[in-house]
């Protein structure tokens, strides 16, 4: 069973979004917006705490920070020492080579990366990609069967209609039945074709169009992650929009901790910390990017089934997982499902979740046992 208890402040992690019926923004929407300027960056903020908490020898942890996708990213990790130890400014030129390269890959905001070429093509036909793009979507096609279409890459024409894609910003609205209809017809994973050797996608739709935004950043957590690796790097912390994977330990033995915050009327204050070693974590939420209409707000995380944005009480989705780019794509899977399906199938399928739903007292955060045996773990 999904363990939960009251908290009356903003539920922790949250990414971005919005949708709450009415009556619950009417009662509670204040206090969230006020909060959410000090809320968004918190982790950010916590893991540069977790990477440089006391009884730590500052000189032997290095950084790296920049800018990609749209957004920020941030390594840190501990240097080693002696003639094969990698150099500072070899890690930083590998790392950017990585981020350029998945940007060519996957942009839907470049005309000319492989993914955009792909949705252009009203073609049938085996088109051929990068083996990273094939790895990402097999990874993309295998959660969203297991999620029962949940999570949907080809959810595109739909966040699109709704107005919150890659193509010019238009007019908020809400879409008529018929454009509706006409959009949901060309979504739909299953209309998708995998193929690794050699590396091509297939559409069996020629409208088919395919958005990473819930997969993409944390596969370039691990791609980073596994580029240190392989530089004989045993020790980092690597974030990027707030996906987060971390592995080793820091100078003085301790494991990386990662905070997630929230805000109080005082601040802000650590609401749980995690322990991370080979393992990945994202928040996904569901109340930044949004618009009104007739008082209701609609939020970016459109429900593939319905084909509009998601209706039910949860907020935010925490997930650990053993890569950044499953627990991105599961924290917004289970935050289409919310927490009453989402917390049955996340027991069944043995992920470590986390929820925080609007309920009537405040917000109300529920756990996995598997999220609460690495809670327990972490203390």
């Amino acid at each position: 069973m999904l363990n939960s208890c009251t908290d009356r402040t903003v539920p922790p992690g949250v990414r971005d979004g919005s949708s709450l019926p009415c009556s619950d923004w009417s009662r509670c929407g204040r206090f969230i917006i006020r909060s959410l300027s000090r809320f968004v960056y918190g982790i950010g903020c916590v893991l540069l705490l977790g990477a440089c908490g006391r009884s730590v020898d500052h000189a032997s942890i290095e950084s790296i920070i920049g800018e990609t996708m749209g957004t920020t990213y941030q390594v840190k990790y501990v240097a080693g020492s002696g003639p094969g130890a990698p150099e500072r400014s070899s890690l930083q030129a590998g790392i950017t080579a990585i981020l350029q390269a998945i940007d060519r890959q996957m942009s839907t905001y470049r005309e000319d990366s492989e993914l955009s070429r792909f949705n252009a093509s009203r073609s049938t036909k085996w088109f051929p990609v990068s083996r990273d793009l094939a790895t990402v979507l097999a990874t993309a096609t295998s959660i969203s069967r297991r999620s029962g279409g949940a999570f949907d890459v080809t959810v595109k024409p739909l966040v699109d209609l709704w107005g919150f894609g890659s193509g010019p910003p238009q007019p908020p609205m809400v879409p008529k039945a018929d454009s509706l209809a006409a959009a949901r017809a060309r979504v739909g994973f299953q209309h998708l074709s995998v193929r690794a050797a050699p590396p091509a996608i297939r559409k069996q739709i020629p409208g088919l169009e395919i958005d990473l935004g819930a997969i993409a950043p944390g596969f370039a957590v691990d791609k980073i992650a596994g580029f240190l690796s392989d530089h004989g790097v045993q020790s980092y912390l690597v974030e990027l929009g707030g996906e987060v994977y971390a592995r080793g330990h820091r100078p003085d033995g301790r494991g990386w901790q990662i905070g997630i915050e929230r805000p109080t009327d005082a601040g802000t204050e650590v609401d749980i910390s995690l322990e991370l070693d080979g393992k990945g974590l994202s928040v996904s939420g569901s109340y930044r990017n949004y618009f009104e209409h007739h008082g209701i707000r609609y939020s970016h995380e459109i429900d593939p089934s319905t084909g509009a944005p998601v209706r039910h009480r949860t907020v935010a989705v925490a997930v650990v997982a053993g890569n950044a780019a499953e627990a991105d794509a599961w924290s917004t899977a289970l935050l289409v499902l919310g927490s009453e399906r989402g917390a049955a199938l996340a027991e069944r399928a043995g992920i470590a979740a986390r929820f925080a739903d609007i309920g009537e007292q405040g917000i109300e955060i529920g756990a996995t046992p598997a999220f609460l045996a690495l809670q327990g773990s972490s203390r």
